[in-house]
């Protein structure tokens, strides 16, 4: 509720335009608990998360542990926050995927191959959340070594 939130779609297209490419958002802060929509702030965090979702901006949700008097981690099963469980997810398995591909081969979410790769952010968001529901820790290094040539199915078939 600052200054800066009062406008969050501007700000949020300013912040895209100047290179962000993902939004982190630390959902204990921004509801309360059993309130429901009667509460500013979750109504404030729904429009945000459609927003984000309109401006294909992964969103990553996490507690602040260096505030005191947070949750460890936050409780995605509350009423308020149950209906963003699956756009929270897909933000993680997105920069899961891009730290892989990053390590592993350089071809992070901002690097040159998704630019090569890729014609809008929404085909880019959902590679990179694809790649993050197949891939598994065990299973990382099958993707080191590509070059820059190979396509996204020589990346998901790797996976195979």
């Amino acid at each position: 509720t600052s200054a800066g939130e009062q406008e969050i779609e501007k700000l949020l297209e300013v912040a895209s335009q100047t290179g962000v490419c993902a939004v982190n958002i630390i959902p204990d802060r921004n509801y309360t608990a059993g309130v429901g929509r009667k509460d500013a702030k979750c109504n404030r965090l729904y429009e945000f998360v459609e927003i984000c979702e309109k401006l294909d901006l992964p969103i990553i949700a996490g507690t602040e542990m260096n505030s005191p008097g947070q949750k460890f981690v936050d409780d995605f099963q509350t009423d308020e926050l149950k209906p963003f469980v699956e756009v929270f997810l897909k933000g993680a398995l997105t920069v899961y995927a891009h730290t892989v591909l990053q390590r592993q081969c350089g071809f992070g979410y901002t690097s040159k191959w998704p630019k090569n790769n890729f014609n809008s952010r929404a085909d880019k968001n959902a590679f990179f959340e694809e790649l993050g529901r197949q891939l598994s820790p065990v299973r990382e290094k099958v993707l080191s070594g590509l070059n820059e040539n190979c396509s996204v199915y020589d990346i998901l078939d790797k996976l195979k």
